[in-house]
């Protein structure tokens, strides 16, 4: 294209020179240097709504920039029980957003995208929405399904751009992409298969499409699936911090059962419930709550702790001979981490009951081996 042209223009940031320019032929007086010399530090859309009123002064800066702030209905991600893993880096985004807007800090420095996988139920839709509210900004949700459910291929690319648009306007704004896996890979090889190109094209539009995000974009994806998602979209510049949003346990499943109860119940008596509730997703203890709620309501009263233990699973007992052959199992895998070094000491729990809702209920469920040594939990699975 350089080639082609004739000339080659770089259009520089408006000066104060500028802004004043353009107030006199519109008509209205000059700003002093000082406002219009932090004026051109605001995004465009910013600038232009200050230039245009008919008087500004300095101490209308903050009424401006609070445009690109929305009051929003939903629950702020600090005031969430649980998302241990993802608060830190939420933090450090929230302060760089806040500096990004107060025109200290470039965005380049401030952007951010991130993916969230777990198992579904594990709140990363929910992740999503939160973190708009704590950064102020709207959310704008989609799925690689919906794209794909347009029709052909250029259908399909003709809608992610149009969602790609809608959130470049320089406001702000946080982009969930759900289902992200299915966005497909590319082949290091072409296989011949007639689909490659077709995903071969969808992954490139898809990459080009994060690469030209303008300011003020942050990018949440989520996937059931993390190894399927092309490594060029995870590299750095892209979607290049990734979170595993973990079931929760037992103290963080009462602290969740207090937030959607209202806190009407102590958090020491939801304790006991919560040690019933293993394995359960923070979005199994939202529908137990509403089951409960409604149950209450039913009977015209407010909620009571026996409505929640109304709701608890039915349990299923193990046999004495289950469990010794459970130890024997688990053991197994204890001695195999600690001979080959993945470990320093290993603790083993044994529950003498199980949820037959839980997938993972039959005599061959995961346990959990603690390590010293890397205070990570290895997951190891018995199908013996």
């Amino acid at each position: 294209m350089r080639f082609a042209a004739t000339a080659v223009l770089f259009v520089e940031p408006p000066t104060a020179q500028h802004i004043n320019a353009v107030r006199r032929l519109s008509g209205k007086a000059p700003f002093s240097d000082s406002v219009a010399t932090m004026l051109i530090k605001r995004p465009q859309n910013v600038l232009l709504a200050a230039v245009l009123k008919p008087t500004f002064t300095e101490d209308k800066i903050q009424e401006i920039d609070d445009f690109d702030t929305l009051e929003t209905d939903g629950p702020n991600l600090f005031d969430l029980p649980g998302y241990d893993e993802v608060k830190p880096w939420a933090r450090d985004l929230m302060e760089n957003v806040s500096r990004w807007r107060q025109r200290t800090l470039e965005w380049k420095l401030a952007r951010a995208g991130v993916l969230v996988s777990g198992l579904p139920g594990t709140g990363k839709t929910l992740f999503a929405s939160a973190l708009a509210t704590a950064l102020g900004m709207r959310l704008v949700s989609t799925t690689v399904g919906a794209w794909q459910s347009t029709g052909t291929l250029d259908d399909m690319l003709a809608a992610m751009r149009t969602t790609f648009q809608n959130v470049n306007d320089g406001k702000g704004a946080v982009l969930f992409i759900n289902e992200v896996d299915a966005i497909g890979t590319r082949l290091a090889r072409p296989s011949g298969h007639h689909g490659d190109h077709y995903w071969q094209v969808v992954v490139t539009d898809f990459l080009t499409l994060l690469s030209g995000l303008g300011e003020g974009v942050i990018v949440v994806a989520a996937t059931n699936y993390p190894d399927w998602i092309d490594s060029a979209i995870l590299r750095a510049g892209r979607i290049e911090d990734h979170f595993t949003l973990s079931l929760p346990n037992k103290l963080t499943r009462a602290e969740i059962l207090s937030h959607h109860t209202g806190g009407v119940l102590p958090l020491e008596s939801l304790v006991d419930i919560a040690e019933d509730l293993d394995g359960k997703a923070g979005a199994d203890l939202e529908r137990l709550v509403r089951d409960a709620l409604r149950t209450a309501r039913s009977e015209d009263r407010e909620l009571e702790l026996r409505d929640l233990e109304a709701q608890l699973p039915e349990k299923l007992r193990y046999t004495p001979e289950q469990c010794l052959r459970l130890a024997v199992h688990e053991s197994g895998h204890a001695f195999a981490a600690l001979a080959l070094g993945h470990a320093t000491a290993a603790t083993i729990e044994i529950k003498d009951s199980f949820d037959p809702s839980l997938e993972d209920s039959s005599l061959g469920q995961p346990r959990t081996i603690w390590s010293r040594t890397t205070s990570q939990p290895l997951r190891l699975c018995a199908t013996g």
